[in-house]
């Protein structure tokens, strides 16, 4: 708790987010030094300052809001009062938000995350149901209605569409993870997607991705049917999530189909997605593997699982990409 009983005060009437500008860290400590009275006291209560900003910038909404924050006096110079923006003594403040790991320009960024979230990592997904979630007080219930499935998504969760853009800054992001999502889209999103992975990649930066093999599938495909099996093309379509068993026909059904995405709408293989791959302008275009990345931060975001279909025994696409060094 801060020492300072004013500070106290003043977090309370000013808890929003840290923002710029008027309202922000900076004019509330402006405010603050003001009640304070003579300007040669100001230095001596920077750290609760400190301590204030934390608070304010706890509760903040943006999509970089990470763990830890430093804060920066960014100009001094002396002999006036701190809230006019006069010559004199003033004190901007700005919270910068870090972490032991990321900055604003060293991020690490997964897409189409669903439930695996992990800290250090910005996660993102544009389901639906994450919208619906994250409506007060209504949002849980109406989610486990609608999409008939009770778990939530983790809070560090935040929306964001990849085909969109997502929000962080071109060439922020030093790592970037997507499992199991490009599948998903339709193939002109999904060449929407990778260029924008490729724009929010820094120079060097990395990409590692995980499909379906399609390539594998049809290889079991094909060995099915020339065991003369009856049952090989109906099993090869449903390992592919491109076929429908049967079509939605009451009204929530309609619902549950339209906010589930889970089906697929395009298949890859090495080959092919190599291709695109380098058509956004990566390089170093290689298979994967689990656990073989270089960059340790990859291994909170993995999950062996995901590489190897254990239900169908079949190995996964997995694929490592890079943005030129330049």
């Amino acid at each position: 708790m801060c020492p300072q009983p004013q500070m106290r005060r003043l977090a309370r009437h000013r808890g929003a987010p840290c923002r710029s500008g008027r309202g922000g860290v900076a004019s509330s400590f402006a405010e603050f030094c003001s009640s304070k009275g003579p300007t040669s006291r100001i230095p001596s209560i920077v750290p609760h300052v400190v301590w204030f900003a934390q608070r304010s910038v706890k509760g903040s909404r943006h999509p970089t809001t990470l763990p830890r924050l430093e804060v920066v006096v960014v100009r001094l110079a002396e002999g006036a009062h701190p809230t006019r923006g006069s010559a004199g003594q003033e004190f901007v403040i700005r919270a910068r938000r870090t972490s032991r790991r990321m900055s604003d320009r060293n991020l690490y960024v997964q897409y189409g995350c669903g439930f695996s979230a992990v800290e250090d990592w910005l996660n993102f997904d544009s389901s639906p149901t994450l919208r619906i979630e994250r409506i007060p007080l209504v949002g849980s219930p109406v989610s486990a209605l609608f999409s008939g499935n009770r778990q939530r998504f983790p809070s560090v969760v935040k929306y964001g569409d990849i085909c969109k853009g997502l929000p962080v800054a071109d060439g922020s992001v030093v790592g970037c993870y997507a499992s199991h999502v490009l599948e998903h889209l339709s193939f002109e999103d999904m060449r929407e997607a990778l260029a924008n992975t490729f724009r929010m990649l820094a120079p060097g930066g990395i990409f590692r991705l995980i499909v379906p093999d399609l390539h594998a599938r049809a290889r079991r495909y094909v060995a099915e049917a020339a065991r003369d099996s009856p049952d090989a093309a109906v099993e090869f379509v449903r390992s592919t999530l491109l076929g429908h068993e049967r079509r939605p026909r009451a009204p929530l059904q309609y619902l549950r189909h339209l906010l589930g995405g889970s089906m697929h709408l395009w298949m890859w293989d090495f080959h092919s997605m190599s291709a695109e791959l380098a058509r956004a302008g990566f390089v170093h275009i290689r298979r994967c593997e689990f656990g073989d990345a270089a960059d340790p931060m990859f291994a909170r975001v993995e999950r062996k699982d995901r590489f190897f279909d254990e239900d169908l025994g079949l190995p996964e696409c997995a694929i490592e990409a890079h943005r030129p060094n330049i």
